[in-house]
């Protein structure tokens, strides 16, 4: 039985703030309107305010870390307190919700990233290029890669794009998978429990980079996918994911084009979804780690952001320390209550991680001389875990009363 609770605010009440610890509740608006006091303004008014049905306190509840922002009732309020656990329940039954969040989600991090990658908005069109999908078949033959080669020509030839493709590339493409494989047809792979699961071999291709955007996500049910990358003109393996790992979440957070490749790297199973079927096809313990993967990308997103805006290099250096932090514990294989943290480059190498490439004692002094921390044949050290997210927090604080208002 889903166990819940009724809280009442009071216009001008707090109810949360920023940098303190959420215990582990999701809220539910039920009636009236909350403020978000964050450094960080949203030119969407919605995504400064919570209105009755929005849900909140999700992303800091499932990576267990601090509140990003401080919310305040403008009006009375009524809120309903949820478990994780009970959440999880509550969605099941009330799918509207999780698309909602889906939504509300989606909008944010497209924010998040436009400001992140300021080129990318304002050269959209060249970005989404349709066109692309020809360079990138062009850079696959030149490493003989042709069954990656002619996928990406017939999604390119097959696919709906918002931008309307080249009559002359269309003939070029028409030419190139002519001389490859003139009969090819994209693969249809065969079912293996139900019409959304697939069983694939090793090599077969799930999507490609710079495919037109669809509803689908997928989840490894058996074996591992390779995710990859084309950088200055070579593959990039952005990871191999293992049984239970979630992949190409983003076309359903940020509606773009595939921004990488997905190929089986062994035999497998996997399974695709949609935001509209997920709560039908899926148990209790995959959505939590969908749930997981979204509450990652935002709290990853608004790091970032955060630090494009800080001038002082010893916030950056901790806050970067946090965010690998994350990374390790995110892990499935990783113990969640370790304290201790070795990494294996050195000093210099975290310094590039932030962009900053002369090394000057004085200026990251404070770093330096943390005793929590040692930097030492070629390792990075974090001795305590959480002391080092009790600096972060410290140094944020410290930095916020210098941060104006950041308009995303």
């Amino acid at each position: 039985m889903l166990s819940k609770t009724i809280v009442q605010f009071t216009k001008g009440a707090m109810i949360s703030m920023a940098h303190t610890q959420n215990p582990g509740f999701v809220h539910i608006l039920k009636s009236g309107e909350i403020s978000i006091e964050s450094v960080f303004k949203f030119a969407s008014k919605n995504l400064n305010r919570y209105v009755p049905g929005d849900t909140f306190g999700y992303v800091s509840a499932i990576t267990h870390n601090p509140h990003s922002s401080t919310l305040i009732a403008a009006t009375d309020c009524i809120v309903i307190r949820l478990s994780l656990e009970n959440f999880f329940e509550y969605l099941k039954n009330n799918p509207e919700v999780f698309l909602k969040i889906i939504s509300y989600n989606a909008e944010k991090l497209r924010a998040f990233i436009d400001h992140i990658h300021p080129d990318k908005k304002d050269k959209t069109d060249n970005e989404d290029s349709p066109e692309k999908l020809i360079s990138n078949a062009k850079t696959y033959l030149e490493h003989e890669q042709n069954k990656l080669a002619c996928f990406s020509l017939k999604k390119y030839l097959d696919g709906e794009f918002d931008k309307e493709k080249d009559p002359d590339k269309i003939i070029e493409a028409q030419a190139m998978l002519k001389k490859e494989n003139p009969k090819y047809t994209l693969p249809n792979y065969p079912n293996y429990s139900d019409d959304s699961t697939f069983i694939l071999k090793k090599g077969d291709i799930i999507f490609v980079e710079d495919e037109p955007e669809d509803d689908y996500f997928y989840i490894a049910l058996q074996g591992s996918i390779k995710i990859s990358k084309l950088v200055d003109g070579h593959e990039f393996i952005l990871g191999i994911l293992a049984k239970g790992e979630i992949f190409g979440e983003m076309a359903i957070l940020n509606q773009r084009s595939r921004n990488a490749t997905a190929i089986a790297f062994e035999d497998c199973v996997i399974q695709r979804l949609t935001a509209n079927t997920i709560l039908e096809k899926v148990d209790e313990a995959i959505l939590t780690k969908i749930f997981h993967v979204i509450a990652r990308r935002l709290w990853y997103a608004f790091q970032r952001v955060y630090m494009l805006k800080v001038s002082d290099p010893n916030v950056k250096l901790y806050i970067q320390l946090q965010m690998l932090i994350a990374d390790e514990l995110s892990k499935t294989d990783s113990e969640k209550g370790r304290d201790k943290f070795v990494f294996r480059f050195s000093l210099q190498e975290l310094l590039r991680m932030v962009d900053i490439m002369d090394i000057n004692s004085d200026r990251i002094n404070e770093f330096l001389s943390d005793q929590n921390l040692s930097f030492s044949n070629g390792l990075v050290v974090v001795k305590d875990r959480f002391l080092l997210d009790a600096k972060v927090d410290t140094v944020k604080k410290r930095h916020a009363r210098l941060l104006k208002e950041i308009v995303i």
